[in-house]
């Protein structure tokens, strides 16, 4: 009996608690309780997302600047390695032109002296960028500064000057395998770029190159050339330019050159070459100047004891 009585409280409070749960859940469903707890979710889902997705683009950002001051310091490091490459060619021509006595040991070291100022200013540059810093080309750089400073100064060692009569030195080139053309020999079109590099050289040497220009406004245009073609060459051939003056006036200058390959005595090749004098103020022929005329001078006395090349004067015409 008794145990039937507490079966049936059981039962009784079991019922009570399941009436209990069913108008809970319907006040909950009629309140909108199951939709706020999905939305939520969806919102806490959303934030999550949003900030994923704002990490990401910070990340994104972050790598962008990297790569950006990346590419700004290499962009710098190549800027400075090209203006200590021209600050190589200047103080060379400097050298070569007071070699031929093409500028006043006055005008030398001053031009001297500006060099080495800009070396140390590209030395310094080198170091403050970290582009070679602590590298030997920074310290290459800065040594050389240091040297030229020196020179301008008069307290280094000086260039050697050679004799005057000394001949112009030749030229070397390669054949580029890009420069051989379909009939399997080097273009007709880079004999003239060997031959126009020939004459950059000559000019270089003569202290009438870059240098030159930069401190005189005045430059050399071609005003006329003509070329022969006696031999082939092919790619990786070596070549040799020799280069002769023929004569000169007030305002112009021929050159000679004769190209020879690997070595061989036989011209493969010559370029007459009608030189001018310009102004580059007003792009009109001038005279030479007068340390230029004495340096042309000098070259041409060199030249002189040797007869004209048999290939010099030559124009196109068929044989008669």
């Amino acid at each position: 009996m008794m145990k039937r009585r507490r079966l049936v409280i059981s039962a009784a409070l079991a019922g009570t608690l399941v009436g209990c749960t069913y108008m809970d859940q319907k006040a909950d469903l009629q309140s909108g309780g199951p939709q706020r707890r999905e939305a939520d979710a969806l919102a806490r889902q959303q934030a999550a997302q949003d900030k994923q997705r704002q990490l990401f683009d910070q990340r994104q950002a972050v790598e962008s600047d990297a790569a950006s001051a990346r590419e700004e310091l290499e962009a710098a490091e190549q800027q400075l390695q090209q203006v200590s490459r021209d600050l190589d060619s200047i103080s060379a021509q400097l050298d070569a032109a007071r070699r031929r006595n093409a500028i006043s040991e006055a005008e030398y070291r001053r031009l001297k002296s500006e060099v080495s100022k800009a070396n140390l200013q590209a030395a310094a540059a080198q170091l403050d960028t970290g582009a070679g810093s602590g590298s030997a080309a920074a310290q290459k750089t800065a040594d050389r500064g240091a040297a030229e400073a020196e020179i301008a100064a008069g307290t280094g060692a000086q260039p050697v000057c050679p004799a005057m009569s000394e001949r112009l030195q030749p030229y070397h080139e390669t054949v580029r395998p890009e420069w051989v053309d379909y009939n399997g020999h080097m273009n007709v079109a880079y004999y003239v770029l060997v031959f126009d590099h020939a004459t950059d050289a000559t000019l270089d040497a003569l202290g009438l190159g870059e240098t030159y220009r930069i401190v005189h406004g005045c430059s050399v245009f071609v005003g006329d050339m003509h070329v022969t073609y006696r031999q082939e060459v092919g790619a990786g051939d070596a070549l040799i330019v020799t280069t002769r003056l023929l004569a000169r006036d007030a305002k112009r200058l021929i050159l000679f050159h004769e190209m020879r390959s690997n070595g061989g005595d036989g011209v493969v090749a010559s370029n007459e070459v009608l030189c001018v004098h310009v102004d580059l103020a007003t792009r009109r022929s001038a005279p030479w100047p007068q340390e230029g005329a004495a340096s042309l001078d000098r070259a041409l006395a060199a030249d002189g004891r040797d007869s004209p090349p048999l290939l010099a004067g030559r124009s196109v015409r068929l044989p008669a």
